[in-house]
């Protein structure tokens, strides 16, 4: 039932000046209607034909009323007898008015309806409301008419109690009401409709009214619109209209006039706030605009309008809009608890001045301040002017009193050993107190933050510490002479100590150190500290600003570093292998480029050729700031690499140092060319040792693996670490093998397959007795390492990158590499009428998960869950999946292990039975609004509907007299769906169904 509203009785006089001759004609009937809240009686459809029976505003049973609140549109068309040619739909709306939007009438030529009006649904409306809707008279007669209402759009039940329509030749419309601000015009008063159809021959008159109600001509108002001249008073116009005798009256508007407040006024104990329109502080020819209150002390303007906004927007703002640049801002009050004031002005902008009793105190022209107010009492007038020019504005005050305060002295401070601070600045000087004239310091020092000790001498308002050889705490007591003690802001000097060292390069990333001093030479500078960053290239504007210096890097480690007089030094290690160029720009001072210890370049920016460089290599670079400030970009261009010829036929040794990290470690021979690469995933190697041998050119040389009797390609390498001689890592490290594109071609033509491509080779791992780089004496085959990618390197060759969990000998051969997952088992069980799937894997590399599919007949698979892999392992993994819902009769289970690139494999798959459970039938299947469910309703505890991902939209206890029950599924989204019913004895089954 719905809740009726007592809203008083409004009686609903709906006055329009129209001449005798038009009459209203209400609906006989209603035809047809999207809904309705009940199907009979109270707030049907059919309560609104008929003349109009609800007075007042409420929720009342005479009219139809929506289905919903506020869910979806609706609509109604009405019949009315005697059809005729109409001008006007009147639309009584007695609960929720505004939701109507559109209004269509049926022409009987066309059998169509057309749209005669469409506007916006609001909520606000007046209620109750007439609300008249104007057309140009049809030239049919008219019977049907519908009627759209946007119910989301007016929030509650939207209720109509009468439609009717009528033809008319009227005085016209002339507009909508105003508000209309003290000393201000209103805008003109348009011509919304013409009179008697837009006849030229009409005359007309305007008419203004005190009173709504007696009515007198405006003199010289005869056109079709009309400009109000400044009202003193809230007034109401319409417009007659003459034409062969008859005369007819517009509508009628209001120009509400808005008061706005005495500026004069001080209010005692609390603030106005005032609002001029005004380009200077002083208010001289500034126009008035209204006001607020509020009953506080101190006030921050950001609380009651945003700094774009403008003071008009405040909360119980009265008066007229002001806009959101050039205005004034007066805060008055009267009355303050006696004591000595401070007026501490915490954050502002704009301009702000001071008045006490009418005098004008010192401005304040920057940032956060204080104004000494003197002495004030309830008696004391106060004024804050506020002015804006650029939109935002704010001001945030506070006014202490009797309280002495000891001020502000500046920032903490990072220093390095014995450094000497900045000096500590007087910021806000100590205020307030009983004799504020009378205030002394004494600056006092802590090194616990909390034991404080005077400082001697140190009486001033400022003070500057001597070198501090620890991090110590400041601050400032101030006394006057009635006792008083007030301490001002503490400031901590934090005291670090140089960190890393120089000597160091980094392993192929850079450690950038940071000198006091702009010797490019380094003789005089005084290290400071130092940050790490990766990349070949270094741009330093990506890792602090032109006007800071290194130690403002995120994970800068030590002293500070000034952003004037300063070096950096970036040092670097290890280089894919290759011929680079340096392309230096936007240098700001001077840079110094060395390469393994010889200077190739003092100067600003420059193009560069550094010739090889590769994983022994080291690099530093220098940039001197001299004014203010510095920067550099600095791109390496690696533009000639290959593979290495390494045509020897016996085993060569190569070695690289400090294998660790998350870079690629090539290894070259003695023109740097590759041979192998190396990435240690995160591991930290040691040094890593390669002996490596090469079998020779032409088809002839190609080895043959005297174990297996299979063809190896003619590179074989055996790697080894230093700090993993025997174990396996703690992450598989990947590793890439070089090979020439006439290599591939001379295993082609050994094993006789001259189609063959690199995507069908792979990496064979040989770990046993004699681990070497000579292929003779394995006493295996080694097993197949994980799918290798391969990439072309440069247009002469390729490589092979795959992963190893540990190091030994490596070749590369035809072959069908290891699956991403093994499954060496995979059952289904049943157990507590459930079913548990059980698998196990011997290895997985990459793996995401597996999505486990349940199927009726073997063939067609629905998901039913998912479980999470293990990424790349070489262990043993066992897994286990339980179906707490499995169908009646026989289920087939399938697994689909998912990589997490996106590739995939299916397992086989594994079937078990479950006992026949209670009958189910679903119909109509697929079904648009009810779904009939037939089943043993004597024997089943539950019924419930989900989607596919399991959520549960319906749920019935299946405790029903009858073996058919009707299910709702209009609410339903379009999509698949399952039925699932589940017996006494806890079997469930289902069955899956469409909704269209």
């Amino acid at each position: 039932m719905k809740q009726l509203y007592s809203l008083g009785v409004l009686l609903l006089c709906l006055q329009w000046s129209y001449s005798a001759k038009a009459q209203i004609k209400y609906a006989a009937r209603v035809t047809a209607w999207s809904s309705q809240y009940y199907a009979s009686g109270s707030w049907t459809a059919q309560q609104a034909a008929g003349l109009p029976n609800v007075a007042g505003c409420g929720d009342y049973g005479n009219a139809w009323a929506s289905k919903t609140q506020d869910d979806q549109r609706e609509w109604l068309e009405f019949e009315f007898d005697d059809p005729a040619p109409i001008s006007r739909v009147f639309i009584h709306e007695t609960y929720n008015a505004g939701a109507v939007d559109t209004v269509y009438v049926f022409n009987p030529n066309t059998q169509l309806f057309e749209k005669v009006y469409e506007g916006s649904a609001a909520a606000g409306a007046p209620c109750p409301r007439a609300f008249s809707v104007a057309f140009p008279a049809t030239v049919f007669p008219v019977s049907r008419i519908r009627i759209a209402i946007n119910s989301p759009a007016v929030r509650g039940y939207n209720e109509i109690d009468a439609v009717g329509v009528a033809l008319y030749s009227d005085g016209g419309a002339i507009g909508s009401s105003q508000d209309v601000c003290a000393s201000a015009a209103a805008a003109l008063l348009t011509n919304a409709e013409s009179a008697f159809g837009g006849n030229a021959a009409a005359a007309y008159q305007w008419q203004d009214s005190a009173e709504n109600g007696s009515w007198k001509n405006i003199s010289g108002a005869v056109s079709v619109t009309y400009q109000p001249t400044v009202i003193t008073e809230t007034t109401w116009y319409r417009r007659t209209a003459a034409l062969g005798g008859v005369k007819e009256y517009s509508n009628v508007i209001k120009l509400n006039f808005l008061e706005s407040g005495d500026p004069s006024f001080f209010p005692s104990n609390a603030w106005n706030f005032y609002t001029y329109q005004s380009k200077v502080i002083d208010l001289g020819t500034s126009v008035y605009k209204g006001f607020y209150s509020r009953p506080v002390l101190n006030f921050n303007t950001r609380n009651d309008w945003a700094m774009s906004g403008s003071p008009s927007v405040a909360n119980a703002y009265q008066g007229c809009v002001v806009n959101n640049n050039d205005f004034v801002l007066a805060a008055r009050r009267k009355g303050f608890p006696a004591g000595n004031y401070v007026l501490h002005v915490l954050d502002f902008r704009g301009t702000i001045r001071a008045y006490v009793n009418g005098a004008a105190l010192p401005a304040i022209s920057c940032c956060a301040g204080t104004i000494s107010l003197g002495a004030l009492d309830n008696d004391s007038e106060v004024e804050i002017r506020l002015l804006d020019v650029s939109s935002d504005a704010f001001m945030n005050l506070e006014f202490r009193t009797g309280v002495l305060n000891g001020g502000d002295i500046g920032e903490h401070q990072s220093l390095c050993l014995n450094d000497a601070p900045a000096a500590f600045v007087n910021n806000i000087a100590a205020f307030g107190g009983a004799a504020p004239s009378s205030i002394t310091y004494q600056w006092q020092d802590s090194v616990v933050n909390g034991v404080w000790t005077n400082i001697p001498a140190a009486t001033a308002a400022i003070y500057q510490a001597a070198a501090l050889p620890q991090t110590t705490w400041f601050r400032r007591k101030a006394s006057d002479n009635t006792g008083a003690i007030a301490y001002s802001d503490i400031v901590k000097v934090n005291i670090a100590a140089v960190q890393g060292d120089t000597a160091v390069y980094g392993n192929q990333s850079w450690n950038i150190y940071a000198f006091n001093g702009n010797d490019i030479h380094l003789t005089t500078n005084q290290y400071r500290g130092y940050y790490t960053a990766t990349g070949l290239s270094i741009i330093t504007t990506n890792h602090w600003s032109y006007w800071e210096s290194p130690s403002s890097a995120v994970n800068y480690v030590g002293c500070p570093v000034g952003f004037e007089n300063f070096l950096m030094s970036a040092r670097r290690q290890g280089f894919p292998a290759g011929n680079y160029t340096l392309n230096l720009s936007n240098v700001d001072d001077q840079v110094m480029v060395i390469v393994n210890g010889v200077v190739l370049h003092t100067g600003g920016a420059a193009n560069l050729v550094l010739g090889l460089l590769d994983a022994q290599s080291t690099v530093e670079l220098r940039l001197k700031e001299g004014t203010y400030t510095s920067r550099m970009s600095a791109e390496f261009i690696r533009v000639d690499y290959s593979i290495s010829e390494y045509v020897n036929t016996s085993c060569r040794s190569y070695s690289l140092n400090n294998v660790k990290g998350n870079e690629w470690f090539d290894i070259t021979d003695g023109s740097g060319k590759l041979i192998a690469s190396i990435h240690p995933n995160g591991n930290d190697l040691g040094t890593v040792s390669l002996n490596a041998k090469h079998f020779g050119t032409g088809g002839a040389a190609i080895p043959t693996n005297a174990i297996n009797k299979k063809k190896y390609m003619p590179r074989y390498f055996n790697f080894s670490s230093s700090l993993y001689p025997s174990s396996n890592f703690p992450s598989p490290v990947k590793i890439r093998l070089y090979y020439k594109n006439s290599e591939l071609e001379d295993y082609k033509t050994a094993v006789s397959k001259p189609a063959l491509t690199r995507a069908e080779l792979g990496i064979a791992h040989y770990n046993g007795s004699r681990e070497d780089c000579e292929m003779g004496n394995n006493t295996s085959g080694g097993d197949l390492l994980p799918i290798p990618a391969t990439a072309d390197f440069t247009s002469m060759g390729f490589y092979l990158e795959t992963v190893t969990n540990s190091f030994s000998e490596f070749g590369t051969l035809e072959g069908s590499p290891a699956l991403p997952v093994k499954f060496t088992q995979f059952q289904a069980i049943v157990v507590n009428k459930e079913v548990q799937l059980r698998w196990t894997t011997a290895q997985e590399l990459n793996n995401k998960g597996f999505e486990v599919s349940r199927s009726t007949d073997g063939k067609s698979f629905m998901k039913t869950g998912w479980v999470d892999g293990n990424g790349t392992t070489y262990t043993t993994q066992q897994y286990v999946f339980t179906d707490a819902s499995p169908l009646a009769g026989k289920n087939f289970y399938r697994l689909r292990q998912v990589d997490i690139d996106g590739n995939d494999e299916y397992s086989d798959i594994v079937a078990v039975s479950m006992s026949k459970t209670l009958a189910l039938r679903l119909l109509p299947n697929p079904v648009q609004d009810i779904l009939y469910v037939e089943y043993d309703h004597r024997n089943t505890v539950g019924l419930r509907i989900l989607d596919l991902q399991g959520i549960v939209q319906w749920r019935n206890d299946g405790m029903r007299p009858s073996s058919v029950i009707a299910v709702p599924v209009q609410q339903l989204a379009k999509g698949i769906y399952l039925l699932e019913l589940t017996d006494k004895n806890g079997q469930r089954q289902s069955k899956r169904f469409i909704k269209q």
